[in-house]
């Protein structure tokens, strides 16, 4: 089959199989919509983040708009070849079988200038990745820090000493939270211990303050967080908790209390993506990793590639593990879900990813239990995973990620009781925060390895709440079969195949790579069980 030719090094060019210059030269984002293309896994990207990289500045119409023309645009450039251009709804791609791509050793895309700071950003990182030799996330030295990799202030207030046991929870409560808003984000955290409310100067008008204040009353004691921002003391977020039967220290190891550690964080990022500086976020690291783990827990494959994008330019912007490990992260799900994942590319990915994160952040709790994640969903590895898991749990016990992976550990060596307190710790460690529909669905993986079938339904059930996340939806189908509830069981199996087109619920049977492993061990399927189902 005669080939055309992309050439990404030196300036951008496609050529014909006689040579014949095939360059889109009347549009550079014609151009830059081909690169874009040539450059992408299996040539392939979706819609969505092709729009976000051209034209980020534009609304959603205009950029559609915009996305067609310069489709066409290049279409027109290829000529008889425009067949190698494959377009749907969702994705556009290129025919592998048809291009031959020439990497040399000019600039990557030499000359190129799209004037939109998505693509300039993407371009900056893929030009430092293939600028060095020291692999997938070689330094990037060809641009400065910005002035917003300062580390951001954030005040902790305490009120007057009274009670000194009632101190001491205060204080340990905001330890507690300080080290987990250190692992996520690149804070400055200042607890002065003053007696009245800090007034911040003109200039930090837009600081944010959390106050932290306890009371033991009655056998119970009770917590109470808010977060404010500047001068105006406007109020963000508040909440509070209350541990009963549990006095003083002890209450720290409640999970109520410790759910409230990761709801004000949650709060904090919340005030992060909604505040002043959310208008540049694309110079913000800590804004740009907190928008990319929200994507990925969106859990639609066509947010995939958009959150490693962001990551990758936290990662540029203040180099740090944790953005490395929600990268690692973001491989594990592709793999498991078989999300169009290279399982060799994907493992070698995450492993490089992993040792380079911890070497960035090794005692980050968020880190350790990624790498962990990775040890055994991607490589197998049980007794590295434990390690890993257990080391993450001692880094930071209010974690429900770090319990996560420590369950996923567990139950993988066979420990399925003892995977399902830590599944269930995980869960009510999460609490209501935005990725609750993860933690339920991991409670509810070791409730149906336990034989908790009605808990497991219930929590698969209020993980499908979310559309795109399709674990819930196969377990349900069998759970739901396996105890001859036939119209809920054909209901999960309708939602399935709305997001895995051609399913059959036999696939968990027949297919050993199919997804389902957890189901498997637990003896759930059985032959003929789906025989009445269409």
């Amino acid at each position: 089959m005669q080939k055309i030719t992309f050439t990404v090094s030196g300036p951008f060019a496609i050529a014909g199989p006689g040579g014949e210059d095939l360059t889109p030269l009347s549009s550079q984002k014609a151009q830059a919509l081909a690169a874009l293309l040539i450059t992408a896994p299996h040539f392939t990207r979706s819609r969505v983040w092709l729009r976000e990289k051209l034209w980020s500045d534009r609304a959603p119409a205009q950029q559609s708009a915009s996305l067609r023309q310069a489709l066409a645009v290049m279409r027109r450039a290829l000529g008889p070849a425009e067949a190698l251009v494959r377009a749907d709804r969702k994705n556009i791609s290129l025919n592998p079988g048809a291009i031959a791509l020439n990497e040399g050793s000019g600039l990557f895309l030499e000359g190129m200038e799209i004037r939109d700071f998505e693509f300039d950003a993407w371009l900056r990182i893929e030009r430092g990745r293939r600028g060095r030799s020291e692999g997938l996330l070689a330094a990037i030295e060809d641009t400065s820090p910005g002035p917003a990799m300062a580390p951001r202030m954030l005040v902790f207030e305490k009120p007057e000493p009274g009670n000194p046991v009632e101190a001491l929870v205060t204080d340990l409560f905001v330890d507690a939270l300080a080290r987990s808003l250190s692992e996520q984000f690149s804070v400055s955290i200042s607890t002065p211990g003053n007696t009245q409310r800090s007034t911040p100067s003109r200039a930090d008008k837009n600081q944010l303050i959390f106050s932290a204040y306890s009371t033991i009353q009655g056998g119970a004691t009770a917590l109470r967080v808010t977060l404010d921002s500047g001068t105006q003391r406007r109020r963000l977020w508040a909440s509070n908790r209350v541990a009963r039967g549990h006095e003083g220290l002890i209450a720290l190891e409640n999970d109520e209390i410790q759910c409230l550690v990761n709801q004000a964080i949650e709060g904090y990022a919340d005030a992060l993506l909604s505040g002043p500086n959310a208008q540049r976020n694309s110079l913000d690291a800590p804004i740009l990793g907190r928008l990319a783990v929200r994507r990925i827990f969106t859990m639609r494959a066509e947010e995939f590639d958009a959150a490693d994008d962001l990551l990758d330019r936290a990662f540029f912007l203040d180099p740090r593990g944790i953005y490395l490990a929600w990268k690692v992260f973001l491989r594990v799900i592709r793999m498991v879900e078989r999300h169009g994942a290279d399982p060799k590319t994907t493992v070698d990915e995450a492993t490089e990813l992993a040792a380079r994160a911890m070497e960035f952040e090794p005692l980050n709790s968020m880190v350790l239990a990624a790498a962990s994640n990775a040890a055994m969903l991607l490589r197998g590895d049980g007794a590295v995973a434990v390690e890993l898991a257990q080391r993450a749990v001692r880094a930071n016990q209010n974690n429900p990620f770090a319990w996560d992976c420590l369950s996923t550990a567990a139950l993988h060596a066979g420990k399925v009781e003892e995977a399902h307190v830590f599944a269930v710790k995980s869960q009510r460690l999460a609490g209501d925060t935005p990725f609750k529909h993860w933690y339920d669905m991991g409670r509810a993986l070791t409730a149906t390895a336990t034989g908790r079938i009605s808990e497991a339904v219930h929590l698969a059930g209020a993980a499908s709440a979310v559309p795109n996340f399709i674990p819930p939806l196969r377990y349900l189908v069998a759970l739901h079969a396996s105890s001859g509830q036939n119209k809920e069981a054909q209901s999960a199996i309708e939602r399935l195949r709305k997001l895995e087109e051609g399913f059959k619920p036999e696939q968990m049977l027949e297919d050993n790579a199919y997804p389902v492993a957890g189901l498997r061990r637990s003896e759930i399927l059985q032959k003929g069980m789906f025989s009445d189902y269409d």
